[in-house]
């Protein structure tokens, strides 16, 4: 497991996770309050893992990118705007397609107080942000570029991500409740492309991710019910798959299958922290 420690974490995160959502999902009474709260897995999975693959050293260097910063001004920007118009463009699509207007499709943030808007936001990077990404962006994605090409490490953890959301679906009271399986793994493979462009241009930073996980949720529509009308969904899923095709063609015009590895890669005007990340 040393010698693999994409694959130990992914153990880790899916067992400690699923050792209390199966149980909520079946509806023991013991796992609905601690399962609404079980956000952490991910994390306590990398921390884990960490510890195992790479003692003290590894730890630190997971320190360090969950408070990585100093990431530029304009990847804030980015962060925090980018799933804003995202989020826009779907709204405008959709009358085109739909008989939905124009403010029935805006995402409910638009019509809510921006006060309210902004808590919500860092409450969902605190906690989803932070218990997700630190497993999904600070261990497993650097990991898993050490041995395949950006786009296709970028493409198994979002799958991976969307199966570790499964007992969601069955779940009574949570958001995925009996909402559509399809949308979230046609979706969250586009959305981890971007995610690991994101890194790229900010050291790696998991704080970085951690905010960008708490926009996507303020921002992000909600699965439809299956059997629902789909339009919707299909529009977010055309919308993220051009932005994934788009960072993966600035990346690298040449070719789109071939986008440069983050590790392993003498690039002396790009120096690189120990995980293959760029420094500016």
């Amino acid at each position: 497991m040393r010698s693999r420690p994409a694959l130990l974490f992914f153990i880790l995160a899916f067992a400690i996770t699923w050792i209390v959502w199966v149980p909520r999902a079946v509806g023991e009474a013991w796992a609905e309050e601690i399962g609404a709260i079980w956000t952490y897995g991910p994390a306590l999975a990398a921390v884990v893992a960490a510890a195992i693959v790479g003692g003290r050293a590894e730890l630190s260097l997971l320190g360090r990118r969950l408070l990585e910063w100093r990431i530029g001004l304009r990847w804030y920007f980015v962060i925090l705007l980018g799933p804003l118009a995202l989020a826009l463009l779907e709204a405008a699509i959709l009358p085109i397609v739909s008989e939905v207007t124009w403010s029935e499709s805006l995402p409910s943030p638009f019509t809510e107080p921006l006060t309210s808007t902004i808590i919500f936001l860092l409450i969902l990077s605190v906690t989803d942000g932070v218990g997700e990404e630190l497993g999904w962006r600070g261990f497993a994605i650097p990991h898993m570029l050490k041995g395949s090409s950006a786009v296709t490490a970028s493409l198994v953890l979002g799958v991976l991500w969307a199966a570790w959301h499964l007992p969601l679906f069955w779940t009574e009271g949570s958001a995925l409740e009996g909402s559509s399986i399809a949308f979230l793994f046609a979706r969250l493979p586009a959305t981890a492309v971007v995610y690991t462009w994101l890194l790229q241009h900010t050291k790696g930073s998991v704080l970085a991710a951690a905010l960008f996980h708490g926009a996507l949720s303020v921002f992000a529509p909600t699965p439809p019910p299956t059997g629902a009308d789909v339009t919707g969904s299909i529009v977010s899923v055309v919308v993220w798959w051009a932005a994934a095709l788009t960072v993966i063609a600035l990346a690298r015009p040449q070719r789109l299958d071939q986008w440069p590895r983050t590790v392993g890669t003498s690039d002396p005007a790009q120096p690189r922290d120990e995980a293959g990340f760029r420094r500016s």
